[in-house]
């Protein structure tokens, strides 16, 4: 509560809503009269755009606050990482991140904030010398280069670029569709992918260029507002944040080509054999993505041993595993299919669930040894204690190899006689497979050892 009003007699003291009042030269009997009132409260509506969070008077804003009339109110915004904060709007107009306002009737203010594009790779080449690795950008791409086609068999070049340096090369001629320079990065965890590029030709080098993007295993796609007229100098042949088709947000592998598309030089003839094309300032951006994602990590061994090189089909990506037999993407909450592939193993899919959590997937591939076994094959006994015989049609030169279940190789040798006692006493007990292998055909036998 708080003072509404002194009275005097019945009479209203103007001016006066303090919690003190002072009869002053008391000379006869007076009535004083106090009256209360309750403090009206009023509402503070705090509505977020974008990724951030408000705290008023230092506790984080989570509903509509009531406030007593004249409070004055601390308000302070926090972006979260990779935005920014833009400002206040509604009952407060500022862009100062920490602001304080006073409460007198009800009130909604807006608090706003930015995503932030970020740097995904770019070769700038700020450094005098041949380098044609990336010079920035997130770690997974800091070891991409930028090349020429396959068939390219000239020599790479440090020239003046557009404020450092810049990587050229000739040998352009006869290059219409054939002839370009190609990138590729990754884009795990980002969206809306922009490129922006420089371009510069000697008079006699190409003058005619366009974009296209592709993902592992699928055909060029050309890249929309991408053509470019390159002149000898680099404020002509420049693509500034140009947009990149959807299909290169969150991929963990974005190939990226600057393809000629005719033969036409930048002095109007034929491109020559030592007209030069240089290219600076090409840098990648994108967005965090919005979508909140999980790391899923896959484990891929056989037989206790990493499996390299192993090929994993996920989300329309296909990753390949390290040396440590692992590889990881960023996936959203969902069921994702996936199979793994390596030659001699037997494929395998299974399915990956994403639940607000990282995941480990672990696989263990079995070699692809286990085919039918063969009639013309007898081996006996089986189960076997310690020594097996194994006979054959012919006594032709063969391998002999034994695997663990898991596929681990366990023995090998050759022999060439149609009958063969082989001593499994100092394997331990459990399933083998035997493969057989000739100049014409491998054959298996599966037995347990007891």
């Amino acid at each position: 509560y708080r003072v509404k009003e002194w009275k005097k007699n019945e009479t209203i003291v103007a001016g006066n809503t303090t919690n003190i009042y002072t009869v002053e030269n008391l000379s006869e009997n007076i009535n004083v009269t106090v009256e209360f009132e309750l403090i009206p409260e009023y509402t503070l509506t705090i509505n977020i755009v974008g990724n951030g969070s408000v705290t008023v008077n230092g506790i984080e804003y989570t509903a509509p606050m009531l406030f007593s009339e004249g409070s004055e109110v601390s308000l302070s915004a926090v972006a979260n990482a990779s935005w920014s904060f833009e400002g206040w709007t509604g009952g407060l107009v500022s862009t100062n991140s920490s602001e304080t306002v006073t409460i007198n009737s009800n009130i909604t203010i807006t608090a706003t904030f930015i995503q932030l594009i970020e740097t995904i790779v770019e070769w700038t080449f700020p450094e005098t010398g041949e380098n044609r690795l990336a010079s920035g950008g997130i770690d997974v791409n800091l070891d991409r280069m930028i090349s020429r086609e396959s068939e390219f068999t000239g020599a790479y070049s440090d020239a003046d670029g557009n404020g450092t340096r810049a990587i050229s090369t000739t040998k352009w001629e006869n290059g219409t569709n054939t002839k370009y320079w190609i990138i590729d990065f990754a884009t795990t965890g980002y969206e809306n992918i922009t490129l922006s590029s420089k371009q510069r030709s000697s008079n006699t080098g190409p003058r005619d260029f366009k974009v296209q993007v592709k993902l592992d295993g699928t055909d060029w796609i050309d890249v929309a507002s991408s053509e470019i007229v390159v002149a000898n100098n680099f404020t002509s042949g420049v693509l500034s944040d140009i947009a990149l088709p959807e299909v290169c947000s969150n991929q963990g592998n974005v190939y990226l080509r600057w393809i000629m598309t005719s033969d036409t030089s930048v002095n109007g003839s034929i491109v020559t054999s030592v007209g030069s094309n240089r290219i600076d300032n090409i840098i990648i951006k994108g967005y965090v993505s919005s979508e909140q994602q999980f790391y899923v990590t896959f484990n891929v061994t056989s037989g206790g041993a990493p499996v390299y090189n192993a090929k994993i089909s996920i989300n329309n990506e296909v990753l390949y595993t390290d040396e440590t037999g692992q590889n990881e993407l960023l996936l959203a909450n969902g069921t994702y299919p996936y199979t793994v592939e390596k030659d001699g193993y037997e494929a395998y899919s299974g399915n990956v669930v994403v639940n607000n959590e990282d995941q480990i997937v672990s696989i263990n591939l079995t070699t692809g040894i286990f085919d039918k076994v063969s009639s013309a094959i007898r081996y006996y006994p089986n189960p076997v204690y310690d020594m097996l015989t194994i006979e054959r049609e012919n006594s032709n030169n063969v391998k002999l190899e034994i695997y663990s279940i898991e596929g681990s190789l366990i023995l090998m040798q050759n022999f060439a006689t149609d009958k063969l006692l082989l001593n499994l006493e100092g394997l331990k007990g459990g399933v083998y497979i035997i493969r057989l292998t000739d100049i014409i055909k491998a054959q298996t036998i599966r037995i347990v050892k007891q």
